[in-house]
């Protein structure tokens, strides 16, 4: 049989009567029914913060805590890809936590969201799409080029140049020169 026009949040309570042709009554123990349509909210994400570096290939996702006052949460679902389109999800998880630590094999830039389910089983909507660049290669070690190590000079005023470092994923952000007099630099001088 079918119940029909059940509210959104319902519960009802049903039993099963037979009758033979013998006209004998039979009753089925009674049954409860509860309805939910109503999904639970949708996360907000906490971190990592959007646009944001990593220098790990492990990385804690956090979010906001939900809940479904009908039927109850039940899971978050996680969903990690490296295309924001999510067309094929590198890393997934599904936990009752507010938070999930994933390792990733290589650095990228991932793309990440988050979604509810209750316990009727409703899916709320995605959560905003924040991304998240793992880059755990240093970049590499600039050359000095000129002077020459162990040179002479006449000129208290000193012009470097030195075969400039690269970084195949992040980028050379700046350089930090360091003066002292003493090799082991013990007190920088500038």
């Amino acid at each position: 049989g079918q119940i029909p026009d059940l509210n959104e949040t319902a519960s009802v309570t049903i039993a099963v009567q037979v009758e033979d042709n013998a006209s004998n009554l039979g009753i089925s123990p009674t049954y409860t029914i509860n309805v939910d349509t109503t999904p639970a909210g949708v996360p907000t994400l906490a971190g990592p913060a959007d646009d944001s570096w990593s220098t790990s290939l492990a990385n804690t996702f956090s979010w906001s805590a939900e809940s479904d006052l009908t039927s109850g949460l039940d899971t978050y679902e996680l969903q990690i890809d490296n295309d924001n389109g999510f067309g094929s999800v590198d890393k997934s998880s599904v936990t009752k936590d507010i938070s999930t630590d994933i390792v990733f094999d290589s650095q990228d830039t991932y793309y990440w969201r988050v979604r509810t389910q209750d316990v009727a089983g409703n899916y709320s909507d995605w959560s905003t799409v924040q991304s998240v660049k793992v880059d755990t290669e240093a970049a590499s070690i600039p050359v000095l080029s000129s002077p020459a190590d162990d040179s002479w000079s006449n000129s208290l005023t000193q012009v470097l140049d030195w075969v400039d470092a690269t970084d195949n994923f992040s980028g050379v952000d700046y350089y930090e020169l360091e003066v002292d007099q003493d090799a082991g630099y013990g007190s920088v001088d500038h």
